[in-house]
């Protein structure tokens, strides 16, 4: 059986912060204009969404030069545990974790990632830094793969996941059997037997219907850690706006924009079968806000912000999805649809 995992639950550093942050007030400017009229409220704002830019720009200046710090480690901060603040974390999770029966950022982001693991040929696409690659080598409960994939777009990542993939059967699994690991720069999608990096892809419905047409016929499983929008009113221009900000912050086409029906639709005309899709928000939304406000004034904002966007217009919902047996007396009718 392969299996393809996709994780679009990450963690972004500082800069999308200081992103939520301009958002934020440029949309209470423009509130407070339309009610108001220009004003100097409406100045104030837009002066205050301009600090924290002018800030950054001037860090980022006389920060470290990328030659010499070129791995971003914002991200170890949060692996830190309670008592070793001093000490570098052994985990360098990324996703934004799945609380239901934990407090403690690693063994959430373990938590999310176990869900859609246990396969015979695992491919993991947008793997960070490689702490959901080792928990194949590392975990008890979960049967050693056959082969082990590994593909992100990120070089700091892709390098650093090598190193402690590398460090680990050097040094804790050298008497175990050779497992075939293949780790690739870029953007790709599976082909068992291959191993290339074969296809671009630009939206998520592209990629799933490439996955499609590379899974085992019979066995084949896509499992993907995701994000849909549901907007509290279709006609709510807020709404609408909010969902639009959040793709600009997060790099996505408009065309990922879509709600937990039409992602079932997308999934169904592609021919995939047995489709399981659930909310999960529940179990990562309120841990991760509330751990984020203890890691400093910054993360308190971000986590403010989440969890008004959550809370306040449904707007964003964090999926647990996953595929099985793809009906292969589809894909030729999904491809001419695509064609027309």
């Amino acid at each position: 059986m392969s299996t393809i995992y996709l994780n679009l639950a990450r963690v972004s550093a500082a800069p999308i912060v200081i992103r939520l942050f301009v958002l934020t007030c440029t949309a209470l400017a423009i509130s407070h204009w339309w009610c108001y009229g220009p004003s100097l409220i409406t100045w104030g704002i837009l002066a205050a969404a301009a600090i924290p830019v002018v800030l950054y720009l001037a860090y980022e200046h006389d920060g470290p030069s990328p030659k010499t710090e070129p791995y971003g480690s914002f991200h170890l901060a949060l692996n830190v545990l309670p008592g070793h603040e001093r000490s570098r974390p052994q985990t360098e999770w990324l996703n934004m974790g799945y609380w239901k029966d934990t407090s403690t950022f690693p063994d959430a982001c373990e938590a999310l990632a176990l869900r859609h693991l246990a396969c015979l040929s695992y491919e993991d696409v947008g793997h960070g830094c490689g702490d959901s690659l080792l928990l194949h080598l590392s975990h008890r409960d979960i049967p050693r793969p056959l082969s082990l994939t590994g593909i992100t777009s990120l070089p700091e990542q892709h390098n650093q996941a090598s190193l402690r993939l590398h460090h680990y059967i050097s040094n804790y699994a050298p008497a175990l059997s050779p497992l075939p690991i293949s780790l690739y720069l870029g953007d790709a999608v599976f082909t068992p037997g291959l191993h290339h990096c074969a296809y671009h892809f630009r939206t998520r419905e592209l990629f799933v219907s490439q996955c499609f047409e590379r899974l085992d016929p019979v066995a084949g499983r896509l499992s993907l850690a995701d994000m849909c929008f549901e907007p509290a009113s279709d006609s709510s221009w807020t709404s609408v706006f909010a969902a639009r900000c959040i793709a600009r912050l997060l790099s996505l086409p408009s065309s990922n924009l879509v709600t937990r029906q039409e992602y079932r639709t997308q999934m169904e005309r592609i021919g995939y079968t047995n489709i399981v899709i659930e909310d999960i928000s529940v179990h990562v939304f309120p841990g991760f806000t509330a751990f984020l406000a203890t890691k400093g004034l910054m993360w308190k904002l971000f986590a403010g912000i989440i969890r008004s966007w959550w809370r306040g217009g449904g707007i964003d919902r964090v999926l647990g999805i996953h595929v099985q047996q793809p009906c292969r007396d589809a894909t030729n009718e999904y491809s001419r649809m695509m064609s027309d």
